[in-house]
């Protein structure tokens, strides 16, 4: 697809809940540049190789971008960890574990 081709993927909404395409992104390898939205506030935050975030703002998406060329090791060497992350954390048999235990939790809750 075009996102393997990719190196790069920028998307800076004003407003968004989880996006798909995100994920799809970095299940594609690419490094994306979000927007430091209150969606996004707690996602992520301790993993600086799986995306960037950044001000919506001309000068500071630049320094964002200006960083990444010249730390090309985050884009080239912390691809395969990107696709491995989100196949670890955000496949569909991962999904429905955390919803079976979020049921169960609920279901044992409601015993009490």
């Amino acid at each position: 697809t075009l996102l393997h081709k990719c190196d790069i993927s920028i998307s800076l909404p004003s407003y968004d809940g989880f996006a798909t395409s995100l994920l799809e992104t970095m299940a594609a390898g690419t490094l994306p540049v979000i927007s430091d939205i209150e969606a996004y506030k707690y996602d992520f935050n301790e993993y600086d190789w799986l995306l960037v975030k950044s001000q919506i703002n001309v000068d500071k998406l630049f320094e964002k971008i200006n960083r990444i060329i010249i730390d090309v090791d985050l884009l080239y060497d912390k691809k395969k960890s990107r696709v491995e992350y989100i196949k670890k954390y955000y496949s569909r048999e991962e999904q429905i574990k955390n919803l079976e235990n979020i049921i169960s939790f609920a279901y044992e809750k409601n015993k009490e």
